[in-house]
């Protein structure tokens, strides 16, 4: 009897555990989608290297212990169009964070590290 009761809970902890990352890495996905667009919208000076800590999921709770925090950062670098079309920034765009791995809840637990990474590109001369 102790093992089934042990067998569901484990089943059972292992997957609410991969819901809460599928519904993490939706949330990263769309705050990586929306910083997206801020990117694209500044001016082209504007536009440098960063690096920022973010909440990803508040898990709408009142208590910060609870929360996935991640890392957003942009990667610049200046190209040149080989067709002529003039300079361009090539922004590498990620999120990073940190999760358990499914299967590893308990004492032993182990963290993954998930990301998710875009790449834009925003010419010089161009209105966007």
């Amino acid at each position: 009897m102790v093992f089934i009761v042990f067998s569901f809970y484990y089943a059972f902890s292992t997957i609410f555990f991969m819901s809460h990352s599928e519904s993490t890495r939706r949330k990263a996905t769309l705050y990586l989608t929306q910083y997206s667009e801020y990117i694209i919208s500044l001016p082209y000076n504007n536009i440098i290297n960063l690096t920022q800590n973010i909440v990803i999921d508040d898990r709408g709770t009142s208590d910060s212990a609870d929360d996935v925090n991640g890392t957003v950062k942009a990667v610049v670098s200046i190209k040149h169009d080989p067709n002529g079309s003039g300079e361009y920034k090539e922004i590498l765009l990620s999120v990073t964070w940190n999760e358990i791995a499914p299967g590893s809840e308990g004492k032993n637990t182990n963290l993954v590290t998930q990301k998710i990474e875009i790449t834009l590109w925003r010419y010089k001369d161009v209105q966007y």
